[in-house]
């Protein structure tokens, strides 16, 4: 049997999402040290294990609702998110929606992650923007 929600989170699904720094404000795609999961910091490879955190967190939160499956709603809902300097989520924006049964359940998983140890660029808390692909599939 097939889970309906999938992840695509690798290397490259999860990817910071975001233009070239303009100035001190603007988020990075890439930090030196990149946004740390909570229960990851001092973990033998923080990335993967923030990926994997990031994964499991999404699939408890998210509900594939029966009003959705009722009425056939597939594909995939990117979402994209800051990190901030101080480890909360902001700017949480849906770039491709499939339905608003599906973008609202993604958006409010994201909402409600735990602070992250934020990103650093050469000594100094920096905002780290990101795209979260979450796939439903019947």
């Amino acid at each position: 049997m097939r889970h309906p929600l999938l992840i695509a989170l690798f290397t490259v699904a999860l990817t910071p999402f975001a233009a070239a720094q303009t100035d001190g404000e603007a988020p990075l795609q890439l930090a030196e040290k990149m946004p740390v999961w909570s229960t990851c910091i001092n973990a033998t490879d923080e990335a993967a294990c923030t990926q994997q955190a990031i994964v499991t967190y999404v699939i408890e939160h998210i509900v594939f609702g029966r009003k959705a499956k009722k009425r056939g709603l597939e594909g995939t809902v990117i979402v994209r998110f800051i990190v901030e300097k101080d480890g909360s989520i902001g700017d949480i924006e849906v770039v491709r929606g499939v339905d608003p049964l599906l973008d609202d359940q993604v958006v409010d998983a994201v909402r409600s992650f735990p602070a992250f140890q934020p990103g650093e660029q050469r000594g100094k808390h920096v905002r780290v923007q990101y795209a979260l692909p979450v796939r439903f599939s019947l």
